[in-house]
Parts: C-alpha cells; sequence; structure tokens
C-alpha cells in the first residue's frame, strides 16, 4: 500500500506543478516543443542541416511571453513577468488561439528545434496527438504528461536503489521521498524536455550497475543493462557516459574466476545496444560529424586551444562550480532568475560537509576491519561514477570551448542523471555520524523535513515570481491565465488542495515507514 500511495502522492505532486508554471518556463522547454511539433510534422526529428525548425505559431507566441532566442526578456529582467488581465482569460490568449493555423503549424521561421535523438519525442507524440487539433497551450500542457509519468517512475526508482543500498524499505522511502521534495526533480518533471527521459534511464542503470556489484554478471542482468543502455543512446548522447560506469561497476565487482563469465555476458550486454542503437551511431563512429567543415573547425581549435585557453576555461569552470553551482544545486528556476532563499540552500551545502565527514568515519571503520561493507562498495561506485560524469562534462565543454572560444555553460540539471546516487550519499554520509539507532532516526526525521521545507519553498517562490498571491482570487485568475481549461479557474480550488494532500500523504508514508526493516 505505501508504494501505491507513493506513486500516486508523486504523480499528483508532480502534475499540479507542471499546471501552476508558465509556458515555455521550464528550461529550453521551447526548444524541446519545437522538435516535438516538427516529429509530427515531418515524421522525423530536424538536424542541423534543417536551416529553419521553429513554426511561424510557436514564433509568434514566443514573443508574446517575451521568450524569443537572443531577445529573451528574463535574460535581461529576471523579475519580468506576463502582464496580466483580471480575469481567467490572459490579455493575449485569444490572439495566441488565432495562430493556430495550418500555414502557421507547417511554416517554418528560424532555427530553434533541439536535435536530440527521438525516443524522447516518439513517446511524447501520443500526448500531443490526443490535442492534436486544439491550440498551441493545450497541445503543451498535455504533452508535459509525458515527463509527469518519467518523473513517477524516477522516484519508484529510487526507491528501489534506497531499499537496495540500505537494505531496508525505510531508507528506501527516504531516498523515494528526497528524490521526490527535490526542487528541481519537479521542476524539470513539469515540462517537456527530453532530460526527464534520460534521467530516467540513467537512474535505471545505476541501479543495475549496483545489482551487479552485489550479484555479479548474469545473462538477463546483461541484457538490462544493455537495453537501457541502447535506449539512452537513442535519448541524449551522454548516453555512451554509462559504458565507463558500467565498466566501474565490473571493477569493483570484480574476481579473478568470473572473468568467463563476464566475457559470456558481453553479447547479451552489446547485442541491445547495437539493436536499439546502432543504426544511429555506427555512421557516426564511422564517418565521424561529415557536417562540420574540417578546415574551419581545426582553425577554430588553433586559435582557441592550447595550454593557456584551457588554463582559462578551467578557471571559469572551477569557478563557476564553486560559486553559482553551489547555490543552484538545490534549485534555480525561472531562466535563471529565481532561486531559494539562502537560509535553505546554505543549510544544504552543510549538509553535504557533514555526509562528507560521516563517509570518511565509515571509511576509516571499514578500514579498522579490514573488510568493505556493502555500503562501502556502493559510496566508492557512486563517488566514481559522478567523477566520471563531471569529466565528461567537462570534456565537452572543453571542446566545445574550443571550437566556439566560450563555455557552453553547464547547469546543476545536467547532474541530475546521478541525482540519486548523489541524495544517497548526502543520507549515508549524515546516518554515518549517528551513535545509535535513536539518534539514527533523528536523523533520518531530519532529513525529511529538511526537503519538505525545500519543496515547499520551491513552490512558493516559482509562484510568487510569476503570480500575486493574495488576495486569492487575484491568484487564481493569474495562474489561469494561458493555460487550457483543465487549469483555469475553479479547478484551482481542487488541484491546490490536491498538491498538499499528496505532500502530506508522501510525508506520512516516509514517517510511517519507521517500522519497516
Amino acid at each position: 500500500m505505501s508504494k501505491f500511495l507513493l506513486i500516486i502522492s508523486s504523480l499528483v505532486i508532480t502534475l499540479i506543478y507542471s499546471f501552476s508554471i508558465h509556458p515555455f518556463e521550464v528550461p529550453d522547454e521551447n526548444a524541446h516543443f519545437s522538435s516535438l511539433i516538427f516529429l509530427d510534422n515531418q515524421g522525423r526529428m530536424p538536424t542541423i542541416l534543417d536551416q529553419d525548425n521553429l513554426t511561424l505559431e510557436e514564433l509568434e507566441t514566443e514573443k508574446i511571453f517575451g521568450i524569443v532566442e537572443h531577445q529573451n526578456k528574463y535574460s535581461y529582467h529576471p523579475e519580468f513577468r506576463m502582464e496580466y488581465s483580471s480575469d481567467t482569460v490572459g490579455l493575449y490568449e485569444e490572439k495566441i488561439k488565432s495562430f493556430n493555423t495550418e500555414s502557421n503549424r507547417t511554416t517554418y521561421d528560424t532555427y530553434q528545434a533541439a536535435t536530440y535523438p527521438a525516443l524522447y519525442y516518439w513517446i511524447t507524440l501520443p500526448f500531443y496527438n490526443l490535442v492534436k487539433s486544439s491550440d498551441i497551450l493545450t497541445r503543451l500542457y498535455i504533452s508535459r504528461l509525458s515527463s509527469v509519468i518519467l518523473t513517477v517512475l524516477l522516484v519508484f526508482t529510487s526507491y528501489h536503489i534506497g531499499n537496495l543500498v540500505f537494505k531496508s524499505k525505510k531508507y528506501g522511502y527516504t531516498l523515494a521521498v528526497m528524490t521526490l521534495f527535490f526542487p528541481m526533480t519537479t521542476y524539470i518533471g513539469a515540462g517537456v524536455n527530453s532530460d526527464n527521459l534520460h534521467n530516467l534511464l540513467f537512474s535505471s542503470a545505476t541501479l543495475l550497475a549496483l545489482k551487479l556489484i552485489k550479484d555479479g554478471w548474469s545473462h538477463n542482468l546483461s541484457l538490462l543493462i544493455g537495453t537501457v543502455i541502447g535506449l539512452d543512446l537513442i535519448t541524449k548522447p551522454q548516453g555512451y557516459i554509462l559504458i565507463p560506469i558500467i565498466a566501474l561497476a565490473v571493477v569493483i565487482r570484480w574476481q579473478w574466476g568470473e572473468w568467463r563469465s563476464i566475457l559470456s555476458s558481453l553479447f547479451y550486454l552489446l547485442t541491445p545496444i547495437f539493436l536499439l542503437a546502432g543504426w544511429q551511431e555506427l555512421p557516426k563512429l564511422i564517418l565521424g560529424n561529415s557536417t562540420v567543415g574540417v578546415t574551419s573547425y581545426t582553425a577554430r581549435v588553433v586559435e582557441h586551444g592550447g595550454l593557456e585557453n584551457f588554463k582559462i576555461f578551467f578557471s571559469g569552470y572551477l569557478r563557476t562550480h564553486l560559486t553559482e553551482m553551489i547555490v543552484w544545486y538545490w534549485g534555480v528556476f525561472k531562466w535563471f532568475g529565481v532561486i531559494l532563499p539562502r537560509p535553505l540552500w546554505w543549510i544544504g551545502t552543510r549538509l553535504i560537509g557533514l555526509s562528507v565527514i560521516g563517509l570518511t568515519i565509515k571509511f576509516y571503520q571499514d578500514f579498522r576491519s579490514r573488510r568493505l561493507s556493502g555500503e562501502t562498495h556502493f559510496v566508492i561506485f557512486a563517488l566514481g561514477a559522478n567523477l566520471i560524469y563531471i569529466a565528461a562534462l567537462g570534456w565537452f565543454d572543453w571542446q566545445f570551448y574550443q571550437e566556439y572560444g566560450r563555455s557552453l555553460g553547464l547547469q546543476p540539471r545536467y547532474y541530475m542523471p546521478l541525482l540519486i546516487s548523489q541524495l544517497a550519499l548526502i543520507l549515508m554520509g549524515l546516518m554515518s555520524l549517528s551513535w545509535n539507532e535513536t539518534a539514527k532516526e533523528w536523523i533520518r526525521r531530519g532529513v525529511i523535513f529538511f526537503f519538505l521545507g525545500l519543496q515547499l519553498t520551491s513552490f512558493y517562490v516559482q509562484l510568487k515570481s510569476y503570480y500575486d498571491l493574495v488576495p486569492v482570487s487575484t491568484l487564481i485568475n493569474q495562474i489561469s491565465q494561458y493555460k487550457p481549461w483543465f487549469a483555469k479557474g475553479s479547478w484551482w480550488y481542487l488541484w491546490f488542495p490536491l498538491y498538499f494532500a499528496g505532500i502530506i500523504t508522501t510525508f506520512i508514508t516516509v514517517i510511517k515507514s519507521e517500522h519497516k526493516k
């Protein structure tokens, strides 16, 4: 029953989160939605050879919202927000609906659409087609349902990781709630963005890697790992990072007597990768990127590469991680214009520091006993996997810097594929500071309360950034504008109570899990 309540609560919380956020306000949602429309129109994903891939309908809508690329009003005025009318219909809502013509939906004007692999968009397309003839706002919010469902599956995966790592349902529920209440989970999960599928697949691979470390190779496990890697490769290019991460799990698990089993399992691992992603990836690996002129690319690398440029790049990379990223990790919204109040991210960073102390103590205890526990194996794997991911993103950013002379601009959401492992490390480190079971339970409850505060505060600051919160009638009018019929007017007298009911249900579920082994 607890699992069912967790799933339902996760669905309700993320769904209402998606209803509340203004159109195209989740990171890169406008570009991902452009790709979805292009796929529906053309039957294929856009490529860099498609000079124009943004429909006139979406372009004109973006102009009204002030989010046209290179003209984004939020980038220059973080406090910018739409002008609202006095009722539930936005000042420009009917005008946006008037853009919904056959010509505007099939004519392209400029380059914007995301050119990622197609899997996420094929998964989302059935939701889009449910209201295919409707205005762009209705199509957007219905398309968000795909990401909402993927987020629920992510939370459920988190439960299984926690149950496996801590060998306890109680800590499985705790880790699941930490994942759900983490502000960036519900924020990214609320919008059209292929990150949601990538995050789920990467987390699933983490779970399978932990099973590999615990139980060793099997043909079924190899098939599952290969399938997940193959699916991720046709979701995001970052799927390649799973290969060294799985290799790390093999090294941790390594026993000389198992090498024959490993070799025989490789066939079962590689086959689904080849079948799912070979058609897409093999031409790239054989031919390289044929769309980039070799001469011009080489010239740019010569101009922006070299040791001195790398020093400049690395110092900026390090400075970003030690300043903005520490704050943004806990929650950054609305085109980087809204962050959580200082006390919350200040406490969050201190909890990470305390968890490092706890993990150090745990390593010392294992060293004294001359045996590595299962939890320590997880710590080694999780730290190694995160270092691999950070290094891979850093390498990609350096390649971008060499070509264009500037950083791509890394964001904390890029590290969310390994979010569950990060939260598990925090939880394990804090638990290692306890001196008895009573202290451990109080620490666990403290962590739950903190993440509850993160979720409620993130919901509040986002609402406040878009809408006037008092009186309630004004909030209802403003939050209803530029939304489909199911997120307008009186519906919010249902959605708001349901959101808080989901929060309370989740909280009670995880607290009551105290007695579950």
